[in-house]
């Protein structure tokens, strides 16, 4: 926005130079054709001597129709001016520079007595004058009808100083645009740096607080742990039962041990995964159904990465577009459940995607899908913000891709692009 002011200041800046230019120039050329008026009346030599102390070669009279009626000048010119009749302004004239040379086409309009007294010089009066003077056939004083003087002088300072200023104009014009494109890039370059920077802070942050959340839960875990192992010893007819409780308290504490695992090593431990079989899997774990339409030739796919991570990857992703399919069951109360996509391709010769298609809600209104990856940021009334997010961390510790953008036709796509093994 700032340049573009300064691009305008300097266009007006220049036009107003230029447009002065044009004005002196129009002036000193009215002021030569005066000084012709005043030789004409006193000391015919004295029209040569202006006209070449001036650089005039050569003045000419023409009729509307753009007729010849009078030339003076050793340097030909137009035996039938070229005249745009939109221009027949009476009053004014035009400038028009060819190379080192300045024509001059006035169109004077007829004064009254008074004004020709207040302004010394009446153009119209000179050119009937001098018409009257040199045409074998007098024109007894009445005014020709919305005669054209015609003005041709070499002046190439003038010429220069104007193409001087243009230049000038259209230079300084790409100057300051190539400027705030440069200073446009370095703007978009630092959002992006910003913008990573707040995603890591955001992953710090919440590697943090996930271990500070673990920890706190192995404490009470470990407590209820030991008070089993009490009650084991002094009620074991409820052995059953407390084996039961002692199992769940096991699966959380291993629970809270990986989740510290995972958020301080998004990285893992990487071994080749085939993605077919792997992804196989996840179909009968769902009750909803599940498509596998990998392209032909895809089945021996194989990725490098940590089980565990890729496992939570997969899983996660599915979890989302099973819930945003049955919402829209639900919400539009359809018959049909129609199956998740999940779909294995080619990226290029060193990449792999995988795409989850679902015919779910979509992307909400309003949302960026950027935003979905961002620590405890959800749209669902029960989530945590914390699953998209993981997803994130494990997918850019190799090296990969996460996207989730809208479905053509209704639904949503998660689309996960990994280096091939």
């Amino acid at each position: 926005m700032f340049c573009l002011v300064i691009i305008g200041v300097l266009h007006f800046l220049t036009f107003t130079l230029i447009n002065k230019e044009f004005i002196e120039e129009k002036r000193d050329i009215e002021r030569i054709l005066f000084d012709l008026y005043i030789a004409s009346k006193s000391n015919e030599q004295r029209i040569s001597t202006i006209l070449k102390d001036n650089g005039v070669e050569g003045i000419a009279i023409y009729d509307k129709s753009g007729k010849m009626y009078y030339h003076y000048g050793n340097t030909p010119v137009y035996d039938d001016l070229p005249i745009n009749q939109n221009n027949f302004v009476p009053g004014t004239s035009d400038l028009v520079i060819k190379k080192n040379v300045v024509e001059y086409v006035g169109y004077p309009q007829q004064r009254g007595a008074a004004s020709q007294e207040r302004q010394g010089f009446d153009l119209a009066q000179f050119m009937r004058e001098l018409v009257t003077q040199r045409n074998q056939t007098p024109i007894e004083g009445r005014m020709l009808p919305l005669q054209t003087v015609y003005v041709r002088k070499a002046d190439s300072s003038f010429a220069h100083r104007v193409i001087a200023l243009r230049v000038i104009q259209v230079l300084s014009t790409v100057i300051i645009a190539m400027l705030g494109m440069v200073l446009w890039h370095y703007e978009k370059r630092n959002e992006m740096l910003l913008e990573k920077v707040n995603k890591r802070e955001s992953k710090a942050t919440m590697s943090e607080a996930a271990r500070t959340l673990a920890h706190e839960i192995k404490n009470p875990l470990s407590t209820i742990k030991i008070q089993l192992a009490i009650l084991k010893k002094t009620s074991p007819e409820n052995a059953s039962d407390y084996d039961l409780i002692e199992n769940e308290v096991e699966r959380l504490l291993t629970l809270a041990d990986r989740t510290t695992n995972f958020l301080s090593n998004p990285l893992g431990t990487p071994k080749r995964i085939k993605l077919i079989p792997f992804i196989a899997e996840f179909c009968t774990r769902f009750e909803y159904p599940l498509l596998i339409a990998n392209e032909p030739g895809t089945d021996d796919i194989a990725v490098n990465f940590d089980e565990i991570r890729l496992r939570s990857i997969i899983e996660n992703l599915i979890k989302n577009a099973v819930e945003a399919s049955e919402e829209r069951i639900k919400n539009e109360h359809l018959d049909y459940k129609e199956p998740i996509r999940i779909e294995v391709a080619e990226k290029g010769k060193a990449g792999v995607r995988i795409l989850v298609q679902d015919r779910g809600v979509g992307l909400p209104k309003g949302i960026k899908a950027d935003e979905l990856f961002n620590a405890f940021y959800t749209t669902k009334i029960k989530g945590s913000g914390i699953g998209l997010s993981i997803c994130s961390q494990f997918v850019e510790a190799q090296g990969g891709t996460i996207n989730i953008y809208d479905r053509e036709g209704g639904g949503s796509v998660a689309d996960v692009v990994l280096k091939r093994a």
